[in-house]
């Protein structure tokens, strides 16, 4: 776990910029240093099985995100990355699903040639709603290099607020996202401009476009193949909310166990003991259907 979250680290902060070649031969190299090093990881390190969760994944598929492993990556760095994503984005694959994903959420949609753009950003601010930037070019206005930086404070009230451009501060809504994509199929970004965002090379090359041939042939073809996947994930995310709630609640009988020894206390014991014949059956369950 230690190598594999570290790699994932790396991953999430450098390698987004980059095609899936190029992104493969990193992680090679990183993994055999790793190794060398005496960091305890495995041998074929996956962005994808560390980061990714098959349920949510399943729902970006549904939300139009194509299931090549490029695509795939890209999401989960646009979805973990601390800083904001900018999406090279020349065939709109990004575009379209953070539309779909996004689109019982209210989301605002602008471009820095928008009439009052600013005060678009400012409201999705304060009411905590996402925004999408299109057509970004190789300079970003510095209007919004707070929300970049994530220079939010808590102000004296316990609100969170931010200081857009040279307006008084604003609440800092909870549901606040930013999206950022370019059309431009080669864009040179500056410095100053790299190090506030995270770049996602969302280029589709030959081997992503085979890649999302093959899985829409597959679809078209084995119908019953794709809808077997669908029941395993959701299988899987319903066997793992069940683990999630056994652990919690035997924490909180922990904390609110009064006895000295714990062995002398009825209701832990049998929690204790029917968890351990549930979590023994799901987790049977989870195997078989990782092999399936």
């Amino acid at each position: 776990m230690i190598g594999d979250v570290f790699l994932s680290c790396a991953c999430i902060s450098y390698f987004g910029g980059f095609t899936g070649t190029f992104r493969n031969e990193l992680t090679t190299k990183w993994t055999f240093e790793a190794i060398e090093r005496g960091i305890p990881t495995g041998e074929e390190f996956s962005l994808i099985k560390v980061m990714g969760d098959p349920v949510q994944i399943s729902e970006w598929n549904m939300n139009k995100l194509p299931s090549d492993t490029v695509s795939l990556e890209n999401g989960i760095l646009t979805t973990k990355a601390e800083r904001w994503g900018l999406c090279i984005d020349p065939q709109e694959q990004a575009n379209k699903w953070l539309k779909n994903m996004f689109k019982n959420d209210d989301m605002r949609q602008i471009t820095f040639a928008t009439d009052n753009w600013l005060r678009s950003v400012t409201d999705c601010v304060y009411n905590g709603k996402p925004l999408l930037i299109e057509d970004v070019h190789e300079h970003i206005d510095p209007s919004i290099d707070s929300i970049l930086l994530h220079q939010e404070f808590l102000d004296e009230d316990g609100t969170w607020k931010i200081k857009l451009d040279k307006e008084e501060p604003y609440p800092y809504g909870d549901g606040f996202k930013l999206f950022m994509t370019t059309k431009m199929p080669n864009p040179h970004y500056p410095p100053e401009v790299c190090i506030k965002v995270t770049l996602i090379n969302f280029t589709v090359t030959s081997t992503g476009l085979e890649e999302q041939l093959l899985g829409d042939v597959v679809i078209k073809e084995k119908p019953e193949v794709e809808e077997k996947r669908l029941e395993i994930v959701v299988s899987m995310d319903r066997d793992q909310k069940t683990l999630k709630a056994i652990e919690n609640q035997i924490l909180k009988l922990l904390a609110e166990n009064e006895v000295e020894q714990i062995l002398d206390e009825d209701t832990l014991i049998v929690t204790l003991e029917q968890s351990k014949v549930t979590s023994g059956e799901i987790n049977v369950r989870m195997a078989d259907a990782e092999v399936v």
